[in-house]
């Protein structure tokens, strides 16, 4: 994270973006780790909290999934769609302002056990729900066919309760800024730069 140069210590990264692209991605599962039911229940940390029988059972699934699907089990895929038919989405990370942001109105967040259809507030010129016969529905069928336990699908509006399940898996923006991703990064990049002083 920080590099040396003959009068300073700088960063050698400014986000996770500048990352080599197999490591971009780290941070994000490290801090979705730290967020997760399974470490952090009943803290302030997690927006989602379980009793103990459900936080060793997640351990125990945890420990079956392979590499992929527990990647995703700890931090969701969420694709926008331009329309229905767009075979290239937008791959974002978990924030509401990159919903906000993105310009579209049709998401699918993987969340491994469930896959939302998330059907934000629409100008009224896209087909929502999608038809079945859509790009985003033949990506949703791709992803329950490699499943070794098949997934929930749920279509949800903006504004309704599975909506607001979705919503609780947008981690990076916490409601306090210090259990944002944001902070968590800024903390990493400090701890690493406080390692390299203390070496000298």
């Amino acid at each position: 994270l920080v590099a040396e140069s003959p009068s300073l210590r700088r960063p050698l990264v400014e986000s996770p973006a500048a990352l080599p692209t197999q490591l971009r991605q780290l941070p994000r599962w490290v801090f979705a780790l730290l967020r997760s039911p399974l470490l952090s229940s009943h803290t302030r940390l997690s927006p989602v909290h379980v009793d103990g029988d459900v936080r060793v059972a997640l351990a125990g699934l945890y420990a079956t999934l392979p590499p992929r699907e527990l990647l995703t089990a700890l931090y969701p895929a969420l694709s926008a769609y331009a329309d229905p038919a767009d075979e290239s989405p937008t791959e974002l990370p978990l924030a509401r302002s990159a919903l906000d942001g993105s310009g579209c109105a049709l998401f699918v967040l993987d969340a491994l056990s469930a896959v939302y259809v998330y059907l934000a507030a629409a100008d009224g010129a896209a087909e929502l729900p999608p038809s079945k016969g859509s790009a985003v529905w033949r990506h949703i069928d791709r992803l329950v066919a490699r499943r070794l336990r098949t997934p929930r699908v749920l279509v949800c509006h903006e504004g309704t309760p599975a909506a607001a399940q979705c919503e609780r898996l947008l981690i990076e923006e916490g409601e306090q800024e210090r259990l944002s991703f944001a902070h968590f990064w800024r903390f990493a990049v400090g701890e690493a730069e406080a390692a390299l002083r203390r070496g000298l």
